[in-house]
Parts: C-alpha cells; structure tokens; sequence
C-alpha cells in the first residue's frame, strides 16, 4: 500500500490525475480512458489479489474499502502544504490495515478452494 500511494504520489500522477479531474467533463473521452486504465485495474489487481484467501464477494468489498482510502488519503496529500503530510504515509497505511475486517478464516477459501474450519 506504501508503495501504491508513493506511485500514485510521483509527480507525472498528480499531473495526470489533475488535468483528468480538471477537464474531465468537457473532454469525457480523457475520463473514461483515465477509468479504464487506472481506477479499474487497480480494482480488478486488489480484488484478484484478496481473491488468493477470500470469496469473491468479500474480496471486492476489501478492494473498494481499500482503494477509497488510499486515493482519499492521497487527494488529502494533494492539497496539503508540501512536506506536512508525507511523513504520516506510514501511519495511515498501518491505521487502515488495522480497521479492515477481514472474514475469520472458517470463511476463507482454502488455497485448493475448499472452506477451511
């Protein structure tokens, strides 16, 4: 997560993310390839990836939960002054991580796909 949020941090993503929010609506062709390549892959890669020990269902949720506080927290860092929130990356990550409820692992599929008790 520390390293998605320093990606989406670097300065070519601000820019992008930027010009996409700021002329999104007269240009609405910039904001469906913008969805298209960012926002739903980054889903399908957190989905797949929570995929690997929970339902479908269940890893979609943690996706969605998981991207809207990343980019929150990263438009947070956008319009804060320079340097005043970069060091407190860390924390909200560790915070995050630590408010996600994860299903007990009788829920969990087991890695062959068969519910583990």
């Amino acid at each position: 997560l520390l390293r998605l949020l320093d990606g989406l941090m670097v300065e070519e993503s601000t820019r992008l993310f930027r010009l996409v929010m700021g002329e999104g609506e007269r240009f609405p062709e910039i904001q469906t390839l913008f969805w298209e390549r960012g926002p739903t892959l980054m889903l399908k890669h957190f989905s797949d990836y929570y995929g690997t020990a929970f339902e479908p269902e269940e890893a979609s949720r943690l996706a969605r939960v998981t991207i809207a506080a990343i980019t929150g927290f990263r438009s947070h860092l956008m319009i804060a002054p320079p340097g005043s929130m970069q060091s407190e990356a860390a924390l909200f990550v560790d915070s995050l991580v630590s408010q996600l409820h994860f299903p007990t692992p009788e829920t969990a599929p087991s890695p062959a796909g068969t519910l583990q008790r």
